[in-house]
């Protein structure tokens, strides 16, 4: 990697890969995420991933748990600061990750509301704990839809392997935890909290939802 800029607001903006001459891609949050994908933008897009102060504490073995609650609106803030001194003027070019993805929704909207143009917003496998209410009667249907192709008796095998793997973890979870899976489990409750308590503006432009695709039954 290049070296990281230290903005004005303690931010490192870290580049992932500087080839190109369009408007350069921003990565939003878990800068480890990133390279990956940025090494895909070469040689026309320059990505640039964004550390904030703020998400080392949820690196830290107690900085976690004893902050005040996160909250999404003043992270994205940080990360519009962070962005606008790497780059003054849009058009803006955004994405993140999970988590992520709901920052850079808010980062899109607070730019827009200073005038800012945001050219592309892409959110990767993100959503709101909201979302994940289940539709019973859909969900029914479209299990009844894929024993009818595929027979009630691979239907069945399935079921038994959920059991089994949900017997399995259930096991797992009385084993010890390392630190490093403790502060992941840490990390993801304190996300989850924040985007609780996060209530999404309608978003006035385009943006793109990625979704992974989920194999499980």
């Amino acid at each position: 990697l290049a070296s990281a800029k230290t903005e004005g607001s303690g931010a490192l903006v870290i580049p992932l890969q500087l080839e190109g001459s369009a408007p350069p891609l921003f990565c939003i949050c878990g800068v480890h995420l990133y390279q990956e994908l940025a090494d895909q933008f070469a040689p026309e897009t320059p990505v640039y991933g964004i550390f904030l102060p703020s998400e080392e504490r949820l690196y830290d073995a107690h900085g976690g748990e004893h902050s005040a609650p996160l909250s999404v609106e003043d992270m994205a803030a940080g990360y519009v600061d962070a962005v606008r001194t790497r780059q003054p003027h849009g058009p803006y070019w955004l994405t993140g990750v999970s988590f992520g993805g709901v920052l850079a929704y808010e980062v899109a909207q607070q730019l827009v509301s200073a005038g800012e143009e945001v050219a592309f917003l892409a959110m990767l496998d993100s959503m709101l704990p909201r979302a994940l209410k289940r539709n019973w009667l859909r969900w029914v249907c479209e299990h009844v839809r894929s024993a009818s192709r595929r027979g009630w008796r691979d239907m069945a095998a399935r079921v038994v392997r959920r059991l089994k793997n949900s017997w399995r973890r259930g096991t797992e979870s009385d084993l010890p935890v390392d630190e490093n899976q403790r502060l992941a489990a840490l990390r993801q409750a304190i996300y989850s909290a924040a985007t609780k308590r996060y209530v999404p503006r309608p978003y006035g432009s385009t943006a793109m939802l990625v979704r992974a695709e989920d194999k499980g039954f």
